[in-house]
């Protein structure tokens, strides 16, 4: 658990004035510290499936991040859809920024076993997870989780996480 404090907390101080390309790949790594960390109500027998709503260029990134990448001894299938393509399969749903007017519609079709990532959503409660954004005092990139909503849904979050981040109720 501290290797994994530590890697957070590095992540966190390295995004203070990076590239939008490193800003991509520190959101991926972000999103996949969720996964690895994060129990879920239901885990999958296979695979995790992340899916995600962003452009062509974040998802490549998101590819190259991911890819080998596991939870636990499970792999993590990564897919880009559009927001008709929601199903009930899908573990991780993130939102790129570019997309986050789809975000009320996401949330209607997620299943409660869906941890949904935004990113630089104004409002957290719309997420109902967790929203990843670049605080505009000190230019690094940071999170808020809904530590209500996930805990209601049946999530586990560790307490390192949630001291990493801002807790919204």
């Amino acid at each position: 658990m501290k290797h994994y404090l530590a890697g957070i907390v590095l992540m966190l101080v390295l995004s203070a004035g990076t590239s939008r390309v490193e800003n991509e790949k520190l959101t991926c790594l972000f999103v996949y510290n969720f996964i690895k960390y994060i129990e879920w109500p239901s885990p999958p027998s296979a695979s995790y499936k992340l899916a995600v709503i962003s452009s062509p260029e974040f998802y490549s990134e998101m590819k190259k991040v991911l890819e080998g990448k596991t939870k636990g001894t499970k792999p993590i299938e990564l897919v880009r859809i559009s927001i008709g393509e929601i199903s009930s399969d899908i573990h991780v749903l993130f939102v790129e920024k570019s997309f986050s007017s789809k975000i009320p519609v996401a949330l209607e079709k997620a299943s409660a076993n869906t941890l949904v990532v935004s990113q630089n959503v104004n409002n957290l409660s719309k997420t109902k997870s967790i929203n990843i954004y670049i605080d505009e005092e000190d230019s690094k990139m940071k999170f808020e989780i809904n530590q209500s909503q996930l805990e209601k849904r049946g999530f586990k979050i560790p307490a390192d996480l949630l001291r990493l981040g801002t807790v919204v109720r």
